[in-house]
């Protein structure tokens, strides 16, 4: 089928939960909507002083309800294609009501320059915020540009080689938190 929508409605202990999958597909397009309402756990372990000299191992299990929504966009050519994805998470913790945001959007070209090789390039932002409805709070905020291009070389039928430079900057309100990177990294792969 070239379009499909899948709608779900549950209700949970922490009320309604809705999702939405919209997916529609032409010859060279490709769109995809989603719409998700989950509930995970975080898992935090600590050791904790609870008598003087006196360390103990504290569970916890931390539950969020994630409200995520995600567009992506490809349009394929014979050589070349063209991938824009965009999304957005609310992570509301059911213990304190602290609530962060994510924001995300990508953009890259891949091209096959022959038949064994490939070459793409993406630029992506991401943008965090966190504790944002707490004024007391430290609302810490990031903002992420990464640029990168990755070449990819099929060197045996299971057999292959992939050379990425990638460049990512950092801006946190928090200053420890900011940095510039520049990473290069080779990996080789031998399926089995």
């Amino acid at each position: 089928a070239r379009t499909s929508l899948t709608l779900g409605y549950s209700q949970r202990f922490f009320g309604d939960s809705y999702n939405v999958a919209f997916k529609h597909k032409t010859k060279r397009l490709t769109n995809s909507i989603t719409y998700d309402e989950s509930l995970e756990v975080f898992d935090r372990n600590s050791y904790q002083e609870v008598t003087p000299n006196i360390i103990e191992l504290i569970e916890s299990d931390e539950y969020s309800l994630n409200k995520r929504f995600a567009w992506s966009s490809q349009l394929q050519f014979s050589r070349t294609s063209f991938t824009i994805n965009a999304s957005t998470n609310e992570r509301k913790s059911l213990a304190t009501n602290v609530i962060d945001d994510t924001l995300d959007a990508s953009l890259s070209v891949t091209r096959k320059i022959s038949p064994k090789s490939s070459l793409s390039l993406s630029a992506a932002f991401n943008y965090k915020t966190y504790d944002k409805n707490n004024p007391l709070g430290s609302r810490q905020e990031d903002y992420y540009r990464t640029i990168s291009t990755n070449f990819t070389r099929n060197l045996a039928s299971s057999l292959s080689c992939n050379f990425t430079v990638k460049h990512v900057n950092r801006d946190s309100t928090i200053d420890q938190f900011s940095y510039n990177e520049l990473r290069a990294t080779i990996n080789i792969t031998k399926e089995f």
